[in-house]
């Protein structure tokens, strides 16, 4: 049985010094570990995370090929950034290493239960939701993983924490040998990633992960509406289905109705400030969740009466003449887009496009063609996206966000959205999708600024 505490006197090798992995190299330094990191970008040098943990005599290698790093490591630590295709990850294996992630060498010093939530979309919504319900429910809430703070960051703050809400990628799920959290929530699972998996039954068998190692002991919380059959040998329970037999909990605009521990409760939704079909389906996963972590009916109450969407989830920016402008960067693959697009009315100009991950951009046509009336693509994607929808109306190109930005204001005749919702990663044209999301945001305020300016003459 693998334990990262039987590797104390050993050599253990972080590889990829992104924010997890400076995260980790601090924690198992911390707790006596000889470890060292090592990445392959000599600027990170320049990082005052490095500078700090140089100066902790932790040391720090720059290599362009990690073999003798490999070779001399009895552990290795592998960043979630790291495909598991690249030679690194290849040569670990082929010499016999043992090779786990941030996640699993974190989750090994936690004394107090952890609720993980997984799925292609809504991750970010539910794991924050979830947290807050929690929050308001009297507990001490660590929250983080995938989204925010690293868990080796959470762990190595000394904070006393009742309960650890993570939200969990694929990549990271990769990488875990006895990960088992006592709540392990899989909101759903659609095409995504493919540039990192062989094809689809990859991914998703990444995603099953979670509840690889799961006994009675545990709990499973599943979409009731999750055409996949998810295998589990954790205790069940279902949402998105109001079934007063077993534990389960169902969303619609007017209110949650959830069955738990054989007592039923009807929540008003009348102050709920998410939007769309999939933030009903991300609350009443957020509540289950919420209440088999030791959550109560009260704390749902107040999160649903205070929480608000999150940045680059379907964010409302504001209006210019009777125009609204919404952010959702977030929405990185097709299945997301249909989402932002069902739940709106009016005119819509969608800015679509980005790094293509191998999607089949065909699924979007049918919504996109009923409600759409002009797509402007962006990025490297762009010329697939066009050829694979088939979109009837007006498809236009631009390689600025401000300029696509312009084009979808100036092709809304009345009242109705600008929406980017990309379907597709940023790396093309930006860091990552805040980064895209921010861009929007300031060309969004410079075109309100021009048009305000325009009335004032």
């Amino acid at each position: 049985m693998f334990s990262i505490k039987d590797f104390k006197n050993k050599k253990i090798l972080v590889a990829g010094l992104g924010k997890s992995g400076i995260s980790v190299l601090n924690l198992l330094h911390s707790k006596g570990f000889n470890v060292k990191g090592c990445d392959k970008n000599k600027k990170i040098l320049e990082s005052d995370e490095i500078k700090k943990i140089s100066n902790q005599k932790i040391k720090i290698v720059i290599a362009n090929n990690f073999e003798e790093e490999i070779k001399t490591s009895d552990l290795i630590i592998l960043s979630p950034g790291i495909d598991q295709r690249e030679e690194v990850y290849i040569k670990a294996v082929n010499q016999g290493k043992n090779v786990i992630g941030e996640l699993e060498a974190a989750w090994s010093f936690i004394d107090k239960p952890v609720a993980a939530i997984t799925g292609t979309n809504g991750k970010s919504t539910v794991t924050e939701l979830t947290a807050d319900i929690l929050a308001h429910s009297g507990k001490k809430v660590f929250r983080g993983g995938n989204l925010g703070v690293p868990l080796s960051q959470g762990i190595s703050d000394k904070s006393e924490f009742d309960i650890f809400v993570l939200e969990i990628s694929s990549f990271q799920l990769d990488t875990c040998v006895n990960f088992s959290p006592q709540v392990g929530t899989i909101l759903n699972i659609t095409p995504d990633h493919l540039d990192r998996y062989e094809d689809f039954c990859g991914y998703k068998n990444s995603k099953l992960n979670l509840f690889k190692n799961f006994n009675k002991e545990n709990t499973s919380i599943i979409n009731y509406n999750e055409s996949l059959k998810l295998e589990t040998k954790g205790k069940k329970s279902f949402f998105n289905i109001f079934d007063p037999s077993f534990n389960s909990a169902f969303a619609n605009k007017k209110e949650l109705k959830i069955s738990f521990n054989k007592k039923v409760e009807k929540i008003s939704l009348k102050n709920f400030k998410l939007k769309g079909r999939h933030n009903l389906e991300n609350l009443s996963a957020a509540a289950l969740t919420a209440l088999e972590s030791g959550g109560s009916i009260k704390g749902i109450k107040k999160a649903i009466e205070t929480f608000n969407p999150l940045p680059h989830r379907m964010e409302f920016l504001g209006s210019i003449n009777n125009i609204s402008f919404i952010n959702d960067s977030k929405a990185t693959n097709p299945d997301s887009v249909i989402k932002a697009v069902e739940c709106l009315e009016g005119e819509i100009s969608l800015i679509l496009g980005g790094k293509d991950k191998g999607y089949n951009y065909g699924v979007m046509s049918k919504i996109l063609n009923e409600k759409v009336k002009n797509i402007i693509l962006i990025g490297e994607a762009s010329k697939k996206i066009n050829s694979q929808i088939n979109f009837k109306r007006k498809a236009v190109f631009s390689i600025t966000m401000e300029d696509a930005v312009k084009k979808g204001f100036e092709n809304i005749s009345e009242k109705g959205t600008v929406i980017l919702s990309p379907g597709c990663s940023s790396f093309d044209m930006f860091k990552n999708y805040s980064h895209r999301g921010e861009a929007f945001k300031n060309s969004f305020l410079n075109l309100k600024n021009r048009e305000n300016n325009k009335n004032d003459y």
